[in-house]
């Protein structure tokens, strides 16, 4: 996997799509997915209807549900939940978003370290 790379996981809501915020050397991933736009989501990175493709309506980044998921059987686990792969994020839309998760009070302060040890 690849920053930016996309993909469609299923979950109890029909899924979402998901993307790879980051890539580590020891082959981890933090990965993290778009949602709805609603009144009491965090908005601090909103994506609107055709920044990418596969964003057909207002959506924001679901920066509490970013998750830093460990190479190896993680990492296999989450390959074989996947149902298909995306068009991969704009780099300009990838950096918005790698900012925002920074300046979210939602992201957690585990993956914030994580990122800032990264950069």
């Amino acid at each position: 996997m690849k920053p930016g790379d996309t993909f469609h996981l299923a979950d109890f809501a029909g899924g979402h799509i998901n993307f790879v915020l980051e890539v580590f050397a020891d082959g981890s991933v933090i990965t993290c997915n778009f949602t709805d736009c609603t009144n009491y989501c965090d908005k601090t990175c909103v994506v609107e209807a055709g920044e990418h493709p596969n964003i057909t309506k207002k959506s924001v980044v679901n920066f509490p549900k970013a998750h830093h998921c460990e190479a190896g059987v993680p990492m296999e686990a989450l390959a074989r939940l996947i149902q298909s792969y995306k068009q991969p994020l704009s780099p300009a839309l990838l950096a918005r978003i790698r900012q925002a998760a920074l300046d979210s009070p939602r992201t957690s302060d585990i993956i914030k370290q994580a990122l800032r040890q990264k950069k």
